[in-house]
Order: structure tokens, then C-alpha cells, then sequence
């Protein structure tokens, strides 16, 4: 009878960390999606994603796509900024991409990213907000959902943070 009860309980946790397994091998495009509403263009592979969300959904987030078959283009960036956002800017050399650019690289910097996959915002690029408040003050760098993409590498870059 005890081993009976014993084999339910392991048969129990195998089927719950199966479960939890199945949830954390969630693509990273997947994981935007449940988060923050937003369908990402089909066709684009994980190059690096690292993270530091805790159990009440709090940190930040870096994930860097690439095109795969498709070649992903500024086209097919504006298009997913319009149907899925409310559009995107090109970069400028305003104060406000300034701010941009230095919350992104404050959680690029806070996540320990390998400078290989650091972003590089000497050159051109596009950007779209999803929720995005930026932060004055606190320990997030972005409250919110950044997307960047970089013409010339042909990599989109997504930012994220929650408090």
C-alpha cells in the first residue's frame, strides 16, 4: 500500500516538473507574446536572450533575433510595428533616442551581455515602444517592452523590463 502511494507521489512531481520544463522551453518569441500582447514577425531565431525575472515577474530581459529563411528587413519591421505596435521611428539624434539608448544599454550593462551581442547604436536604426515608461529614477532601466532593429546587422533587438 506504502509503495503504491509512493509511486503516485513520484509519478505526481515527474508529470509537474515535465510541465514546469515544458513552460521554461518556451521559445523567447513565445514569452514576448504572453507578456506583453505581442506577436513577432514569423522567421526569426534566438541568437542570445539572457534574463533576470523573478518570481513576481519583476527584472529585465535581452533577447537578440536574427532572420531565418526569411531575411528579415526594415520592410517587415515597419509592417509588424504597424499591425502589432503603434508604429516606429527612425532614429534621430534626439534627446529622447539619447534616453533610449542609454536605458538599453543600462540593462544590456545590468545582465552581464557578453559585448558580442551588446547593441551598437552608432549606426542607423529603427524603434517601436510596446508599454514602455521610462524610468527616472529606480533599479529598472526600462519599464516596459523596447524593440530595435538594426539595418545593417539585420538583428532585432528587444528590450524589456517590469518593476
Amino acid at each position: 500500500m506504502k509503495r503504491m502511494k509512493f509511486g503516485a507521489v513520484v509519478a505526481a512531481l515527474c508529470a509537474l516538473a515535465a510541465a514546469m520544463f515544458a513552460g521554461c522551453a518556451s521559445s523567447e518569441a513565445d514569452s514576448i507574446r504572453t507578456r506583453w500582447g505581442v506577436n513577432l514577425p514569423r522567421g526569426l531565431q534566438t541568437i542570445y536572450h539572457e534574463d533576470s525575472f523573478g518570481w513576481f515577474g519583476d527584472g529585465y530581459s535581452y533577447t537578440v533575433f536574427t532572420g531565418k529563411g526569411e531575411q528579415m528587413t526594415t520592410e517587415r519591421f515597419t509592417a509588424f510595428c504597424l499591425g502589432e505596435l503603434e508604429g516606429c521611428s527612425v532614429k534621430t539624434d534626439g534627446a529622447y533616442c539619447a534616453r533610449l539608448e542609454e536605458e538599453a544599454s543600462a540593462t544590456v550593462c545590468r545582465l552581464n551581455v557578453p559585448e558580442e551581442y551588446a547593441p551598437d547604436f552608432s549606426g542607423e536604426y529603427w524603434y517601436s515602444l510596446g508599454e514602455y515608461e521610462p524610468q527616472e529614477y529606480g533599479d529598472f532601466a526600462v519599464d516596459g517592452v523596447l524593440f530595435v532593429w538594426f539595418e545593417e546587422k539585420s538583428l532585432l533587438a528587444v528590450f524589456e523590463g517590469r518593476s
